[in-house]
């Protein structure tokens, strides 16, 4: 019985040991078998500024990263607290930081993480916080891009360009008014579609016409962005005068609350005395040919009595007086029910063919006079 007994004790401590010896050898196995995951440094955690002397939100970082078992073959940044990743091959970066809305300070932190040649990820990724204060925008006004005739109809175009370091997307909205800042503001919300020339600046045209009750032009402009023919709101920019200079005043808000200055557009606007337009498009001797067809219009045969007048061609007749867009100018000729174009030139009759669209919709009546030259293609 004893014999038996003792058997069964150095049987049993037998399996034990082959167990406990399995259990050794799977864990040194699996020891053996991981691979390092790749590591990665920040130049700093944190850069330290008291509060008068903060970072605007864009900023530069730089990383770097190491593998034990391979080689780092890039990183993925993250700026929205590591909910989204982007790529880079690079060691240094510049960007820009996005402050909660409403909040015009804080402390915001760029998240790296370095990949290896394995595809694997730094799960403990580096940070770096920056002290960052949001920048207030500013407007300033294209002298290019606003290229306007020195009169205008009141069919206004307007250019500016909207400068934002914080990134062109911080703009939450414009507040816009015509000759007094008392007056109620018209509000732009900066939702619409603008030509981006940097991350930083956007380029703003919007279009503004007055309101008028059949040939009686009111102090309220419908306001439209771009090229639409779709006003941007049923609000009405108020203010406007006519035959003299008016000033429009723009202004940017963005979303944390810092308000731009003013900056400041002038144009002379001119109401149309009636609704015939005598267009000038002559080249040669335009004054003397002018002359005698206003004379004629006013003759009691024709009997107009009142007519308005347009400038066509630049440097032959004197100021161009046409819009470079062909939007604003096709607008500006659908406030007159009737045109007479003037020409000895025929290439201008394509200027008249593009810039009528409205006009002719809204049942304009042309009379066009035009010399054609001997040489001049039957064809065309």
């Amino acid at each position: 019985m004893q014999i038996f007994f003792m058997k069964s004790i150095r049987q049993a401590a037998a399996v034990l040991f082959i167990v406990m010896l399995g259990a050794c050898e799977k864990d040194f196995e699996g020891d053996r078998n991981s691979v390092p995951l790749p590591e990665t440094y920040a130049v700093v955690d944190t850069i330290k500024r008291d509060s008068a002397n903060f970072l605007s939100t864009t900023v530069t970082a730089h990383w770097w990263g190491e593998s034990k078992s391979g080689f780092i073959t890039g990183y993925e940044v993250s700026l929205d607290n590591m909910q989204t990743w982007t790529f880079t091959t690079q060691q240094s970066g510049t960007f820009t930081l996005e402050l909660p809305e409403g909040l015009k300070e804080g402390l915001l932190p760029i998240y790296i993480r370095a990949v290896d040649n394995k595809q694997q990820k730094d799960p403990t990724p580096a940070s770096m916080r920056f002290p960052v204060r949001n920048t207030a925008p500013r407007i300033a006004f294209d002298a290019v891009a606003n290229k306007r005739p020195a009169s205008t109809f009141p069919v206004i175009r307007s250019v500016w360009n909207s400068i934002d370091v914080d990134g062109t997307r911080d703009i939450d909205r414009y507040e816009l008014v015509l000759n007094d800042t008392t007056l109620q503001l018209f509000v732009l919300q900066a939702n619409f579609t603008t030509e981006n020339i940097s991350d930083s600046v956007a380029s703003v045209a919007i279009r503004f016409e007055s309101t008028r009750n059949g040939t009686t032009f009111g102090n309220e402009c419908l306001v439209y962005t771009g090229t639409k023919t779709t006003p941007a709101s049923s609000q009405t920019l108020k203010g406007i005068t006519y035959n003299t200079v008016n000033t429009l005043y723009v202004r940017a808000i963005d979303r944390t609350g810092n308000v731009s200055a003013w900056a400041t557009d002038n144009f002379y606007v001119k109401a149309p005395n009636s609704d015939v337009l005598l267009v000038n498009a002559l080249m040669g001797s335009p004054g003397s040919a002018l002359s005698f067809y206003a004379n004629t219009l006013r003759s009691p045969l024709v009997n107009i009595s009142t007519f308005d007048t347009l400038v066509g061609i630049s440097s032959i007749s004197g100021p161009d007086e046409f819009y470079p867009d062909a939007v604003t100018q096709s607008r500006t000729f659908s406030l007159f029910k009737k045109i007479i174009w003037l020409t000895d030139e025929p290439n201008t009759l394509t200027t008249l063919q593009q810039n009528t669209v409205d006009f002719f919709n809204n049942n304009g009546r042309a009379f066009i006079y035009c010399e054609f030259a001997t040489a001049f293609p039957d064809n065309s």
